[in-house]
């Protein structure tokens, strides 16, 4: 029986037909998946008495069985957008494996090849801004996006009308609703900074969050920034002040030494940091969010083979849930579990220490 490796059939995430061409991707050992049981090794080479393991979809049948049904999906999503035969659909699926990433470096665009990707640029940015057209109609996409919500920036506290206050604020006249607004979260950077003193002695910083309806600015997301119009301008100086306000309540002793305040609005955020709603804590978490189906379903492990997201849209919001987003798409990558790993090495560490002080 002829021994074959399995074939890099990748195509770019974006870029020319020449671009396609021209690049290569050498085999490495570890790279080789048996395309019967979905070992590293050759085909053929298999253990006795394995059973079938589909690399796509993880059914107990061969990679290149035609009934799989990952295979089938994608390539009628591909038949179906394009308008192709079954056969010019199958031929491009088997082409739609991402093996670039395309950047825009000054003018150009620059393809950086890779064998494996990995986007942190969130589910929503992912699936719908980085992928071409045909793979982001894949059904197994569409059915990860239906699964979640552009997310709000809200932290919520238990009060009596706390559900009143909120739904009358997000519906209410933007106007209107900037002189009301319900919570905000207040930290001071400073104070958590040991060095802080030494380098600003007097001076401290305060951080307030709140959320805000992205539909009230949307008509100015197009505007130049730090240029957008007056009203825009207007607007946001009423929630300025109506933050200064009411942190200046709970630290009345701060009101009159204010030297400098700024502020950022959902396009704020939608400009720096990508985000399309405005949102800083990426998908919504409302009560779906948690629910197994969804947890079961998106995962570092994305529909397109080789393409793997990490951060807060794979785990939590905030700094440690996409810490720990990175943990967990880490140990998918490595075949390891990396929380493991890091307790026995803190582990290590610490026994280290502890033999050090005893000499």
């Amino acid at each position: 029986m002829e021994k074959r490796k399995r074939k890099k059939s990748w195509s770019q995430i974006s870029g020319t037909d020449s671009d396609k061409e021209q690049s290569s991707t050498r085999i490495r050992k570890e790279d080789i998946r048996c395309a019967r049981y979905g070992g590293n090794h050759e085909y053929g080479k298999c253990e006795q008495d394995v059973k079938p393991k589909c690399g796509n979809c993880g059914g107990e049948l061969s990679a290149c069985y035609e009934g799989c049904q990952y295979r089938k999906e994608a390539v009628q999503s591909v038949r179906a957008s394009e308008g192709l035969t079954y056969a010019e659909a199958l031929k491009k699926f088997q082409m739609s494996k991402p093996k670039s990433v395309s950047v825009i470096k000054g003018q150009e665009e620059v393809h950086i090849h890779a064998p494996t990707v990995i986007s942190n640029a969130g589910i929503f940015n992912t699936y719908q801004q980085l992928l071409p057209k045909d793979v982001q109609a894949m059904p197994a996409i569409q059915k990860q996006l239906s699964m979640v919500q552009n997310g709000d920036n809200y932290w919520i506290f238990l009060e009596n009308n706390f559900d009143d206050l909120v739904e009358g604020y997000m519906k209410g006249n933007r106007e209107e609703s900037a002189k009301n607004i319900p919570l905000f979260f207040v930290a001071s950077p400073s104070a958590k900074d040991p060095t802080w003193q030494e380098r600003k002695p007097g001076k401290s910083t305060i951080t307030v969050v709140s959320f805000a309806n992205y539909a009230w600015f949307e008509e100015w997301r197009d505007d130049k920034v730090k240029n957008r119009s007056a009203d825009y301008k207007e607007l946001k100086e009423t929630f300025i002040n109506s933050v200064v306000e009411a942190v200046t309540q709970i630290f009345p002793k701060i009101q009159d030494r204010i030297e400098s305040v700024d502020a950022g609005t959902p396009i704020t955020n939608q400009h720096y940091i990508g985000a399309p709603k405005g949102e800083i804590c990426g998908a919504d978490h409302g009560l779906p969010r948690f629910s197994m189906e969804l947890n079961s379903t998106i995962r570092p492990q994305t529909p397109i083979k080789n393409l793997f997201l990490t951060g807060q849209d794979v785990f939590l919001c905030g700094f440690a849930g996409a810490l720990a987003g990175a943990l967990t798409c880490g140990s998918v990558l490595l075949n390891r579990n990396l929380p493991l790993d890091a307790i026995a090495l803190a582990k290590k560490i610490k026994n280290v220490n502890n033999n050090k002080k005893k000499q």
